[in-house]
């Protein structure tokens, strides 16, 4: 079904599309672009991610110190969320540093979780305050926490409202807290660059939106334009043929 009816042109699917549709049209590009972190008609956890972390814990020394979050604020909806985004982060840390073997379980274990990277965009707390633990207490809160929000699908939600992890404010940590945010090597005191690296994770998503706009009212003017200019032809020679005909017929 052609969206060009009664117009002679190829190219012009949006030619007869009116104002409010496509109005509608460019309101849900943006809204699907800016929006993320929704699980409503899937589940990104899969049902092996506990034989991995099983996996895991048989390559890496029980005593082998790790960095998880200390003072995550209590959330009914994003907590669990916001704990799996911090434990891929120190997978990625581990990843960086280990051997081949040990680096393939690693990655198997990030792949679980790759779903907080590829469907979410956090920004951090300057509050969020990182402490060490053993690996056997990094690995069991990642299944705890896994488990939960598998269980009765609490994963299954719209968590675009989650964008932003908050962490307690002076919490009080014991010696082993690394004053630092959380990518575990800088300190508590945020530097302006990464203040500007957290301004561009919040405005890539609103420009790409926004080209996205910009690209549909191109091909929108472009087609309307293209249609005018076949119509107008068209009628031209419409009015031209009846001339001819008017002549000869005086002839």
């Amino acid at each position: 079904m052609s969206f060009c009816h009664e117009a002679h042109c190829t190219i012009c699917g949006l030619c007869y599309m009116t104002p409010r549709a496509a109005s509608v049209v460019l309101l849900l590009l943006v809204i699907k672009t800016c929006l993320g972190c929704n699980f409503t008609e899937h589940s990104p956890i899969s049902s092996t991610f506990d034989d991995t972390i099983k996996k895991l814990l048989k390559y890496l020394p029980w005593d082998y110190n790790v960095s998880v979050i200390a003072n995550l604020q209590p959330h009914s909806q994003c907590s669990d969320l916001w704990m799996v985004y911090f434990l891929r982060k120190e997978l990625v840390r581990i990843e960086g540093v280990s051997g081949e073997r040990l680096k393939e379980q690693v990655a198997d274990m990030r792949g679980e979780m790759e779903f907080i990277q590829t469907e979410c965009h956090f920004n951090v707390s300057e509050d969020c305050r990182m402490q060490k633990k053993n690996v056997t207490d990094f690995l069991g809160i990642m299944s705890s926490t896994m488990n939960h929000m598998a269980a009765g699908n609490r994963i299954k939600a719209d968590f675009s409202s989650c964008a932003m992890i908050l962490c307690k404010k002076d919490t009080s940590v014991n010696n082993t807290v690394q004053h630092q945010r959380h990518n575990g090597t800088k300190d508590c005191k945020q530097p302006e660059k990464e203040q500007n690296s957290r301004v561009h994770t919040i405005a890539i998503p609103i420009a790409v939106g926004l080209v996205i706009v910009l690209l549909v009212v191109v091909v929108f003017v472009q087609r309307q334009l293209c249609c005018n200019k076949i119509t107008d032809q068209r009628t031209e020679e419409s009015r031209e043929g009846q001339r001819v005909s008017s002549c000869k017929g005086l002839e």
